[in-house]
């Protein structure tokens, strides 16, 4: 999917805000998708490890726990 492949490169880029919206959008659009999924799960990750708040953390990891399970599990 084009929007998970831009949300992996802004993500590696350092724009990991940006990279985030894409990569909702990506998983919006196609929710049975592995490989946008792992993408999701990706930079979900790495917002998680970026932020400083308990509660952000928690957020995008829950949100990255919610795409590895789907990515290594499609329907």
């Amino acid at each position: 999917d084009v929007l998970a492949e831009r949300a992996a490169e802004l993500a590696t880029a350092g724009d990991l805000r940006v990279a985030g919206h894409l990569a909702e959008l990506a998983a919006a659009a196609a929710p049975g998708d592995a490989g946008v999924h792992a993408a999701r799960a990706e930079v979900n990750e790495q917002r998680a490890m970026a932020e400083t708040s308990l509660m952000g953390r928690s957020i995008f990891g829950a949100a990255a726990r919610e795409s590895r399970e789907r990515a290594d599990n499609p329907d």
